[in-house]
């Protein structure tokens, strides 16, 4: 996804995903291309992460 369509679908800042997304990619749970506009995805890592029950109520909520 790219930073504009994530702003959009959570209603914040664009600036503010830029950060979160950076953060996600340090900790190795996101990477994004290198084309502009750079498209998000998550790692294999971070797709494992968001398996984990601790994500569960946080990814139910954040999808409805």
């Amino acid at each position: 996804m790219t930073v504009h369509r994530l702003a959009e679908a959570t209603g914040l800042g664009e600036q503010c995903i830029r950060r979160a997304l950076l953060r996600l990619s340090r900790s190795g749970l996101a990477a994004g291309t290198k084309q502009s506009p750079s498209r998000w995805r998550r790692t294999d890592r971070g797709r494992l992460a968001l398996t984990k029950s601790e994500y569960g109520d946080y990814i139910t909520r954040a999808a409805g």
